[in-house]
C-alpha cells in the first residue's frame, strides 16, 4: 500500500483551499447579484444584452451596472447621465 508523503498532503491542502476560495467567491457573487436585483438594479452585459457599450449605456437607468465582457470594442463612448 502506498503511503502518501507529507509533500503530497500539503499539495492536497493547498488545492482544497483554492477550491473552497473559488466556491466562496461564487457564492458571494451570487448573493451580491441577488441583492442588487432585489434593489431594482439591473445588470446589463455587453454584448449579451446590447451589441455595443454605447447602446448599453444609453439603455441603463441610474444605479444600473454595465458589465463589458472581454473583447475588442472599436467605438467612442459618450457618457452624459
Amino acid at each position: 500500500m502506498l503511503n502518501p508523503s507529507r509533500y503530497s498532503r500539503s499539495n492536497l491542502v493547498i488545492i482544497a483551499v483554492i477550491v473552497l476560495c473559488i466556491m466562496a467567491f461564487g457564492i458571494i457573487a451570487g448573493v451580491i447579484a441577488l441583492n442588487l436585483r432585489s434593489q431594482g438594479v439591473n445588470l446589463i452585459i455587453v454584448p449579451d444584452d446590447y451589441p455595443s457599450i454605447q447602446a448599453a449605456i444609453e439603455a441603463a437607468h441610474p444605479g444600473d451596472i454595465v458589465q463589458v465582457r472581454a473583447g475588442a470594442y472599436s467605438e467612442n463612448i459618450t457618457l452624459n447621465k
